[in-house]
C-alpha cells in the first residue's frame, strides 16, 4: 500500500504534471465511482485498457485502475485532468442530479443562483473544458451522457433536464468543430441498482410500466454500447445522440 493508503495501481492527483502512463491505449472516465461510471471503468479494464477514473475524492469500488482526485466544480478542473492523463477516449459521466421544486427553488441552504452555478459546472461546463482539451492531445472519440430528461420533463428535475439538453446540443457543436474528434452522446434511460424499488417505488413502476421493453437498464449493457460506439465499427458516427432507454422516447410519458 501506498502512504495515503491506496493501492500501488492507483493515484492520486496531487500535481498536474503528466500522469505516468503504460504503452495501453488510455480512457478518461469521469464521475467513476457511481453505478454506471464503475461498470464504464471495469469493462475498460478488463479489456485491457489503461483506466484513469476521475472522482471527488469517494471511494472508488474498481481495483486495477488509476484513481485521480479532482473536484468538477473547480474551474479549469476538466483542463487539468486531461493535461495530465492525454487520454486517446474520454467519457463524461459524472452528474450532478440535484433536485427542487420550482415553488421552493432552494436545497441544504443553497440558494437557486449556487444550485444552478454548481450543476451547469459539473453537467455542461467541465465536459466543455474536457472536449476542448482533449482534442489537443489526439483523442479519437469523445461520449458524452445525457438523459432522457433533456426530452421529457419531470417534476423537481428542471435544471438537471436543461442541463442535460445543453449537453446534446454541446455534442452536436463540438463534433461539427472539434473533428476529426468525434464526439457522441448517449440519453439513457433509468437504470437498475440495488435498492431502487424500495427507494423510488412510483418512480420504478412508472418506468416499468410505460417502457416498451418494460425494464429499466443496467450498468453493464450500457458499458458494453459505450464500448462499441469508439470502435471502428462507428467510426462514422459523429454528432449523434443514441437513445438507450429501453424505447422511453417513443412513449408519451411516464
Amino acid at each position: 500500500m501506498l502512504a495515503d493508503g491506496l493501492a500501488p495501481t492507483e493515484k492520486r492527483l496531487v500535481d498536474f504534471a503528466m500522469v505516468s502512463t503504460t504503452l495501453k491505449k488510455r480512457v478518461l472516465i469521469t464521475g467513476a465511482n457511481g453505478l454506471l461510471g464503475s461498470a464504464i471503468a471495469t469493462l475498460f479494464r478488463d479489456k485491457e485498457w489503461e483506466v484513469f477514473a476521475i472522482t471527488r475524492g469517494d471511494e472508488l469500488k474498481v481495483v486495477g485502475v488509476t484513481h485521480l482526485v479532482k473536484d468538477l466544480l473547480l474551474p479549469n478542473s476538466g483542463v487539468e485532468i486531461v493535461e495530465a492523463t492525454r487520454p486517446h477516449i474520454v467519457i463524461n459521466c459524472a452528474a450532478d442530479q440535484s433536485n427542487f421544486s420550482l415553488y421552493k427553488p432552494e436545497l441544504d441552504g443553497k440558494s437557486l443562483d449556487q444550485i444552478s452555478k454548481d450543476l451547469l459546472r459539473v453537467n455542461l461546463i467541465a465536459p466543455l473544458e474536457i472536449l476542448t482539451t482533449a482534442v489537443k492531445f489526439g483523442c479519437k472519440v469523445a461520449i458524452n451522457i445525457s438523459s432522457v430528461e433533456s426530452l421529457h420533463a419531470k417534476a423537481g428535475h428542471s435544471l438537471y433536464g436543461a442541463s442535460k439538453a445543453a449537453l446534446e446540443s454541446l455534442t452536436r457543436s463540438a463534433a461539427l468543430e472539434l473533428a476529426p474528434m468525434r464526439v457522441l452522446g448517449l440519453r439513457l434511460g433509468l437504470i437498475h441498482r440495488e435498492g431502487i424499488e424500495e427507494d423510488w417505488l412510483e418512480g420504478v413502476t412508472s418506468w416499468n410500466s410505460n417502457s416498451p421493453l418494460g425494464r429499466m437498464g443496467n450498468p453493464g449493457e450500457i458499458a458494453r454500447a459505450i464500448y462499441s460506439l469508439i470502435s471502428d465499427d462507428f467510426q462514422w458516427a459523429t454528432g449523434t445522440i443514441l437513445d438507450l432507454d429501453g424505447g422511453m422516447n417513443a412513449s408519451p410519458a411516464w
